[in-house]
């Protein structure tokens, strides 16, 4: 689907199509973060239709990369 933005005079939006994409697919994001930015990364990554798996070890990543999208 393409979507006009009739405030640019008629362009297309790609970045809503990219988006619509993404919603689509859901895609699994394997993340190694620490306690600060745990909620603000996962928060960011559900509002734009991923699916954030959060972990502080990287020793967690041998059993989840498997899984990511």
């Amino acid at each position: 689907m393409t979507y006009n933005n009739p405030n640019i005079n008629g362009s297309n939006c790609s970045e809503l199509n990219i988006l619509e994409s993404l919603r689509k697919k859901n895609p699994l994001v394997i993340c190694i973060t620490n306690d600060v930015v745990r909620t603000f990364t996962a928060n960011g990554l559900l509002a734009i239709g991923a699916s954030p798996v959060m972990s502080e070890c990287s020793e967690d990543l041998k059993d989840l990369i498997v899984h990511a999208s």
